[in-house]
């Protein structure tokens, strides 16, 4: 047939049987990247096949079949039916921290979608997970917060779903930061470092500056503030003069342009 279906998965593909037939060949195109003969089976016993690789993209395919007789006969080959199969959306953003407490939330358009179902929940460590924004029909490829967001780690999560209400399986969850609150990236917990290290942590959207503060560590209890810069504006430090040998806690706090 001609019709187009769409499906979450790589569907079982079947046709009606044909007498006499000894096999039957099927071809299946990528319509999407315009691959040819991403499926081409040529021996099949049964008017049906569900063995497609796993690893078979979201898009839209196109697939045809014929039956061949016992003298190797070909006979014509089907009207093809075109079916399109969804990916979860990908490259989700925000990620990391950021000050923007109504932050777009983007996606890359999943081929077949007619719209998006967008799960965005509150996921501080240690308290119960909130539910903060669902909208199960968002035709576009992004969406911003009607309110503010307040502080605390986020989870997003978008399903692509088909005019025919098929849906994709959700995707994975972006994780990101409102508040601005960097993380240290490297020297890693409890690492040995030169007298004179050098600090990168991840940047935060709308920061301004960054303090770093560095104190000596006695039976890890801090003791002495040994370094102290309020107005660093990338998202590293090298500390100028060396330490001495010892243990030290660092940390950085991100100031954005509104003072906060």
């Amino acid at each position: 047939s001609q019709s187009v279906v769409s499906t979450s998965t790589f569907p079982e593909i079947s046709w009606t049987t044909v007498i006499d037939s000894d096999r039957y060949e099927l071809w299946v195109n990528n319509i999407t990247t315009g691959e040819s003969q991403v499926i081409y089976e040529t021996n099949l016993q049964t008017t049906s096949f569900a063995a497609a690789p796993a690893n078979l993209s979201g898009g839209t395919y196109r697939a045809w079949t014929r039956a061949v007789a016992p003298d190797g006969m070909a006979g014509l080959w089907s009207n093809p039916t075109t079916f399109t199969v969804l990916n979860a959306p990908q490259n989700i953003t925000p990620s990391g921290s950021t000050f923007d407490r109504t932050p777009e939330i983007r996606w890359s358009p999943v081929v077949g979608a007619s719209h998006y179902s967008v799960w965005l929940t509150l996921r501080n460590p240690g308290e119960e997970a909130v539910p903060v924004l669902v909208d199960r029909f968002v035709t576009d490829t992004l969406i911003v917060p009607d309110t503010d967001l307040e502080d605390g780690r986020y989870v997003v999560w978008v399903q692509a779903i088909s005019e025919d209400a098929t849906e994709s399986a959700w995707s994975a969850g972006s994780e990101f930061t409102i508040g601005g609150r960097p993380e240290i990236l490297t020297p890693t917990e409890s690492a040995v470092t030169s007298a004179t290290p050098t600090f990168l942590w991840s940047g935060i959207t709308g920061a301004e500056r960054y303090e770093v503060w560095i104190h000596r560590m006695v039976m890890d209890v801090p003791q002495s503030r040994v370094v102290y810069d309020a107005n660093v504006l990338v998202a590293s430090f090298t500390v100028q003069t060396p330490l001495e040998a010892g243990s030290y806690r660092v940390w950085v706090r991100a100031i954005s342009e509104m003072g906060e």
